[in-house]
């Protein structure tokens, strides 16, 4: 299960809403740690066979349990639907959460037009969507006949990352730390950031800050083979890491740097997790991270090329102690709207409505 979706059921939970978990595409005997009833299914959830043993499954659960909603924490199983080719349910409303769509991207091949349209037409089953608000608006504007079902609701974060700026005169050290975080491929713009690095040891004849990342991914092989390459001494490539340990990598980090290209950002969940952390942000505003980046605000925004990236990080040695605090705060700021206990309330306030 997705760490988002696990919050989203333990939020559930903790708000008092008694919760049955239906994992698809799960081995058999590995259990939940969320605190609700989970039942695993190893079936996949994407080949044809799945899809309609997805739908059967929703029936089956929902004459079973007799539920007030049926939540879909993925958009799977709302393709799944849009093949099926009987209403899933008359009586119990079913609820889409996710943070992005596949209908907000290009999909100019077969499959991806495909997918589009199956998860449409699974939409028109829908009682409410619950998407970001960037989606939210490229929606609106593609899909106008669902436009009233559409609510905007980020993805929760845990209380645990949240630690608000305790010391406003706060300076950074001599060699600061950049911290990244999340799946290691290309379009993360990790590239980026080792050249942008290494553009300014030359200019400044010294590394003038340590870089981290945590996460793996097929791009790591090539993130460390051009940081040997371009002989950059003070990064360090951190692997696998544990949810509950990023918080205190985030609180061990200065400023955290993501130079994202590409339109597979749905959310932005690593930059509002460090943010939490207090830390500032230099990220580009692609895609839904632009309800996130607030230039000179909570940090800095630039464009996916090495000479922007390298006058982000410029930007940010330079602030002043006093401009570090504002940043921070502000940072602070924006993902305190995204706590747990924020999402959740809003969640179950508008499934109240129906």
């Amino acid at each position: 299960m997705q760490v988002s979706n696990g919050l989203v059921v333990e939020g559930l939970r903790e708000a008092g809403v008694e919760v049955e978990v239906n994992v698809l595409g799960r081995p058999a005997g590995i259990t939940g740690d969320r605190g609700a009833e989970q039942r695993d299914h190893p079936f996949s959830p994407t080949d044809l066979i799945g899809h309609f043993r997805t739908v059967r499954l929703m029936i089956a659960r929902a004459k079973a349990y007799k539920p007030d909603y049926i939540l879909l924490l993925d958009e799977g199983p709302v393709r799944a639907i849009g093949m099926y080719p009987f209403p899933v349910s008359r009586k119990i409303p079913i609820i889409g959460v996710n943070s992005g769509s596949i209908l907000t991207r290009a999909n100019t091949h077969l499959k991806g037009k495909l997918h589009a349209w199956l998860i449409a037409r699974g939409y028109r089953s829908l009682s409410l969507l619950f998407v970001s608000n960037t989606t939210k608006r490229k929606l609106a504007s593609k899909r106008p006949d669902i436009v009233d079902k559409i609510r905007a609701l980020g993805r929760p974060i845990p209380a645990s990352f949240f630690a608000a700026p305790a010391d406003t005169s706060r300076t950074l050290p001599e060699v600061p730390v950049l911290f990244s975080a999340g799946r290691a491929s290309p379009e993360k713009g990790v590239g980026l950031v080792l050249e942008a690095l290494a553009m300014l040891a030359k200019k400044h004849r010294r590394e003038v800050a340590e870089f981290w990342y945590a996460g793996e991914g097929a791009a790591l092989v090539e993130w460390k083979a051009l940081a040997a390459k371009l002989e950059l001494t003070k990064v360090r490539f951190l692997g696998h890491v544990d949810f509950d340990e990023l918080a205190a990598l985030y609180r061990q980090s200065h400023c955290f740097i993501l130079p994202s290209a590409g339109e597979m950002e749905t959310f932005g969940r690593v930059w509002v997790e460090a943010m939490a952390a207090s830390l500032p942000i230099i990220t580009t505003d692609l895609d839904n991270l632009a309800d996130l980046a607030d230039d000179g605000g909570n940090g800095f925004v630039v464009r996916p090329t090495v000479a922007s990236v390298a006058e982000g990080i410029e930007r940010f040695l330079n602030v002043t102690p006093e401009d570090y605090a504002r940043l921070s705060q502000a940072a602070y700021d924006t993902a305190a709207v995204y706590k747990s206990k924020n999402i959740i309330s809003a969640l179950v306030a508008e499934l109240k409505k129906i």
